[in-house]
């Protein structure tokens, strides 16, 4: 490397001298003319006035009125443009008495002193009061020349001007100019410089410096804020004020910030600029305040007060000075980089008008330093110190800061408490909406803070890192005791749960069971976290309501896999602890526990309540005893469902119920999954981890059975009577038993103790005693008794078939005795319809698995619809079973002492005696049908002559009308009067036209019809009545009736 710079240093040397030697031979050759010789120039115009080539950049400086200055001048370089080089007509507006000092160097130097590394030199251009535009000298190894500002070639070097002992440099091209460090800084358009991302650093500048009204969203400018104004003493108002005494400037690459910062800090340092750059936030004026506070000191620390660059301003100090107080680096130079405190390089450098930016990434930096340094550690410059508050503004939650503020709460977020941990729920971001109809333009926050007791449940008093937690088969659940307190109402602090769950392959974690946590927890400092929530979180509400979301959920989330919500039984408990107003509870300085019975076991399809059976019904008949069983499932204590499986909590607690009575509470059984057990004195009860359901007096157990006491008994008289119905006041066994006293008295009917009473009771339904006619008066009613009968030690046989306890033996059935001699019954469960039945032990002979063709007196089985015991303990409990109908002493009959031949059909034979009659009924329909038929067919033929019309007599309205004697004078006229009826034509001639009251004669022979009445007179026209006038003739003798009927009749109105 380095032969290969001193070859490049040699041929420059070479090349510069050979233009020396050429241009000192053209000016010192003698002419063969008779002119004098001219006098070599000595000035720096003089010189431009003598080359051609320079001729245009001279008319720019006489046209400014440079001349004058630049004769007075003297130890400078002047960079000399030429012609070639105004080819651009802007560039040569541009050219102007002031920037035309860009082109003239403080200093003179020679190009030919110089060596491979870059250099930089002052012009007069003054840039500020402090500072002067400065241009840079780089040697171009690939054509052997030094450029400008890496933009111009330096083609005519060291024209010396000895009078004023300046030296001139012809350069290739126009030199822009170059933009000032903050104009590079503030600049959004790109966040590169010279191919590296600096836009972390520029964002910190943009924030601090930039209007809030330069920042434009989507091509709409920003609606503006409420105007914040940080006091001026303090903040420099702008960027060029800010860097007034800087030279030069240290920018880390955004590869090496992300090195360099955890993610909480870069949020933070970036707040306020993603705050003004975006509609979406309203950021609170002390947060703005803070930020931009730590912002300037992290930016004083990498801001030096020297041009540190090239090799004449890193050779002459070896120790450089930033803004920040007691702040020093040790900086060399290594060719083309600086080296910082042995620890990083840079990468490049970039000189601006007015100082130097030098940028750092990881690459260069592990070429020198192998222990991987950190940006800031490696220049021990101090960032920020993440407290929960910084950490909040990082996360745009600074309303939620000022409302901690307003609630005197400040002290959890000042980095005064530690090892905590805060749910914050994402509406209580700093998001705004603009109101189109606000006319003031005021942007309106749509988060409503919460109360202060809200505000101290949102913080666990423990911190919890979830990214080093792995969810489980079973998850992982964890039970935080919030910051909320409360001594009068739980007698601590309330309860945060916190689980993970691993549902398909992903880890889901979820707050208090349904507040889902939407992202990965952010450090707070001093050992903390928060976490962002994707609803709101609030305290726990009382007892009344939190029993209400549960029944409107209808499930515990994902934590109680073996207990479903009955929400039928559910709302019957909640009916239970309305009617006897246990919905308020009284503070206790304990905390309850409240074991519910909400659940149902996926084993029983009935309900916790419906398991009660009969037992139910006698606590529905006596209130008070009622009421002091649902005030044993509140326990003053608060039991969370982690209770003894830490081993610094309690093992075993002594407590009381609402009642008074002592409850001994202790761990009894974890599996390491979610399964967990506790014993209340002697009750097993099951409680999966995390299953709590808080309230804001303690804490919610869904149970899937109703928790009676051991001391719990009922008189067995009593527990019988729940079996009669109101509407058979006269049909109940109770009152068949009292009818023998003695077995009255066996059975403690009369007051004995139950504990005596060796017996329990089938007792059938009273509706169906009276359909079966069981009365007093029945002839076997002391058998029937004790067919109904059966010894206590055979109900447990009883009661496993009721639980199915043993699936297996369901098949066959569990045998139960009865009191009655042969009298043997069988338990049998149909698991299909969830029935149980009682049968007859020696008929027991059918496939169990059929039971539809299960029938009374058949299979002699009847089904089991309810039952109760006594008391809790079993082997001395008496037991009630309500049958739907009564056994049959007919069942145990002996089959041989009938006379009578009884024959047994099958369904099968049933079946076809009911087919085979419906097609012997069909075929009688048929015959009948085609009987009638036939006879319809008869009637309808025509008349014989001797049919008779008075087989299907005529209405009345066929009839004509019918003249007397008396009435022939008034119709005396020329047209026929007609006959009487078609009727009165089969008559015989003695018969009345009109008809006789009375007994009608015997027809005789047939009788001559000659005339119409017996004795008239007859004349050669035809007969004569009594009124003399002539009758018309009728002779229907031999002949047809059809033939009468068609004669023709001269009536009234319809003859011609």
């Amino acid at each position: 490397m380095y032969l290969r710079t001193l070859v490049a240093i040699l041929l420059c040397i070479v090349r510069v001298l050979a233009k020396t030697t050429t241009s000192t031979t053209k000016v010192e050759t003698p002419t063969t003319t008779s002119l004098d010789p001219t006098e070599t120039p000595s000035t720096i115009i003089d010189i431009l006035s003598s080359q051609a080539q320079y001729s245009y950049f001279l008319r720019h400086l006489q046209r400014n009125g440079m001349v004058p200055i630049i004769n007075s001048l003297h130890d400078i370089t002047l960079l000399a443009p030429v012609n070639s080089a105004f080819s651009s007509l802007e560039a040569i507006k541009q050219l102007d008495n002031n920037q035309l000092l860009r082109y003239i160097v403080n200093q003179k130097f020679r190009v030919g002193y110089l060596d491979d590394n870059e250099v930089y030199f002052n012009t007069l251009y003054r840039m500020s009061a402090e500072k002067n535009y400065s241009i840079s000298i780089i040697p171009d190894f690939e054509t052997f020349e030094y450029v400008v500002d890496n933009v111009s070639a330096i083609i005519d070097p060291d024209i010396y001007a000895k009078h004023q002992h300046s030296f001139i440099q012809g350069i290739e091209h126009l030199l822009p100019q170059k933009s000032t460090i903050c104009d590079i800084l503030l600049d959004d358009s790109t966040y590169q410089l010279d191919g590296q991302n600096i836009s972390f650093i520029k964002q910190l500048f943009q924030s601090i410096f930039l209007d809030e009204e330069e920042f434009f969203i989507e091509g709409k400018k920003k609606k503006k804020k409420k105007e914040y104004k940080p006091p001026k003493e303090v903040f420099p108002d702008t960027c060029e004020s800010f860097f007034s005494n800087t030279r030069s400037l240290l920018i880390p690459s955004d590869e090496f910030i992300n090195d360099s910062l955890t993610e909480i800090e870069r949020r933070y340092y970036l707040s306020s600029f993603h705050s003004l750059n975006s509609t979406k936030f309203s950021t609170t004026d002390e947060a703005f305040l803070e930020v931009k506070t730590d912002i300037f000191s992290l930016l004083r620390h990498i801001m030096l007060k020297d041009l540190v660059y090239g090799t004449n301003g890193t050779a002459t100090k070896k120790s450089h000075e930033s803004l920040a107080e007691d702040s020093k680096y040790k900086i060399h130079l290594n060719q083309t980089s600086i080296i910082i405190n042995d620890k990083l390089t840079s990468s490049t450098s970039y000189l601006a008008s007015d100082g130097v930016v030098h940028i750092f990434n990881n690459e260069a930096t592990t070429k020198v330093s192998k222990d991987n340094s950190k940006f800031f550690q490696a220049l021990n410059i101090p960032t920020v110190d993440i407290i929960p508050r910084k950490a909040l503004y990082a996360l745009h939650f600074s309303n939620f800061v000022k409302e901690l503020n307003f609630r005197s709460l400040d002290y959890l977020i000042d980095g005064s408490v530690a090892n905590q941990t805060l749910f914050i729920e994402r509406d209580q971001k700093d998001d705004i909406e603009e109101d189109d109809d606000n006319d003031d333009g005021e942007s309106v926050n749509v988060y409503s803070f919460s109360s202060k007791q809200n505000l101290l449940y949102q913080f666990a008093d423990e911190p919890v890192d979830l990214t080093t937690v792995e969810a489980e088969s079973d998850g992982n659940h964890q039970l935080l005791n919030s910051k909320l307190c409360s001594k009068k109402r739980v007698g601590g602090c309330f309860k945060l749960k916190l689980s993970v769950s691993n549902i398909k392959g992903e880890n889901v974690t979820t707050l208090n069971d349904d507040i889902g946590v939407i992202d990965i927890p952010m450090p707070l400092g001093n050992n903390s976290f928060v976490y962002v929530t994707d609803s709101e979180i609030t305290s726990p509400v009382s007892f009344k309501h939190s029993v209400g979301d549960l029944m409107s959920d209808g499930a515990i989330h994902r934590h109680l896999e073996h207990i479903k919500i009955d929400q039928k039984t559910c709302l019957t408990t909640l009916q239970y602890l309305n009617d006897f107003d246990m919905y308020s509870l009284n503070e206790n300085g304990k905390g309850y526990s409240v074991f519910l019975p909400c659940g149902r076991n996926i084993k029983n399809s009935k309900g916790s309540w419906k398991d009660l059976g009969l037992i139910l019904n006698y606590l529905e008949a006596n209130p008070l005893l009622f009421k002091d069983l649902l005030k044993g499932m509140f326990i003053e204590d608060t039991i969370y469902s982690n209770f003894g499986l830490n081993h610094k909590d309690r093992q075993m607690v002594h407590s009381s119920n609402l009642n008074g009575d002592l409850v001994n509470i202790e761990n009894y059984q974890y599996d390491g999954g979610f399964n967990h057990m506790i014993r209340l004195n002697n009750t097993k009860v099951s409680l999966p981890i995390n299953s709590d359901i808080l309230f804001n007096q303690g804490v919610i157990h869904i149970i899937n059975e109703v928790l009676l006491p051991e001391s719990f008994s009922i008189p067995f008289a009593d527990l019988a009577k729940t079996t009669m119905d109101m509407n058979y006041p006269d049909y109940s066994i109770v009152n068949l038993i009292e009818m023998f006293p003695k077995l009255s008295k066996a059975l403690g009917f009369h007051g004995e103790a139950h504990s005596t009473n060796q017996y329990s009771l089938l007792i059938p339904s009273p509706e169906s005693l009276k359909d079966f006619n069981i009365t007093t008066s029945f002839t076997k009613l002391y058998d029937f008794l004790e067919l109904h009968l059966i010894p206590n030690k055979e109900i447990g046989n009883l009661i496993d078939c009721i639980n199915d306890n043993s699936p297996q033996l369901n098949s066959t059935g569990y045998v139960v005795n009865t009191n009655l001699t042969n009298a043997t019954m069988v338990c049998i469960r149909d698991h299909k319809n969830d029935k149980v039945y009682l049968q007859l032990h020696k008929l027991n002979n059918h496939n169990s698995s059929d039971f539809n063709a299960l029938s009374y007196n058949k299979d002699h089985e009847v089904r089991l619809l309810n039952h109760g015991c006594t008391s809790l303990n079993q082997s001395s409990a008496s037991c009630v079973f309500l049958i739907e109908k009564p056994l049959n002493l007919k069942w145990i009959e002996d089959p041989d002492d009938d006379n009578f031949l009884h024959i047994h059909l099958g369904f099968i034979s049933v079946g076809v005696g009911i087919i085979l009659g419906l097609a012997m009924f069909g075929m009688v329909m048929l015959g009948a049908i085609y009987c009638l038929g036939n006879n319809r067919r008869k009637f309808g033929e025509p008349l014989s002559q001797y049919d008779n019309d008075s087989m299907f007599p005529r209405s009345e309205s066929t009839f004509m009308p019918v003249l007397t004697d008396d009435d022939s004078e008034d119709f005396d006229r020329g047209f026929d009067i007609g006959y009487e009826t078609d009727l009165d034509m089969l008559r015989t001639e003695t018969e009345s036209l009109l008809p006789l009251h009375g007994k009608r004669k015997k027809r005789g022979k047939k009788r001559d019809y000659g005339s119409t009445a017996n004795g008239e007179a007859t004349s050669p026209s035809g007969p004569i009545n009594i009124t003399g006038h002539v009758s018309a003739p009728r002779n229907i003798h031999n002949k047809s009736i059809s033939h009468t009927l068609g004669r023709e009749r001269n009536i009234p109105g319809f003859g011609p």
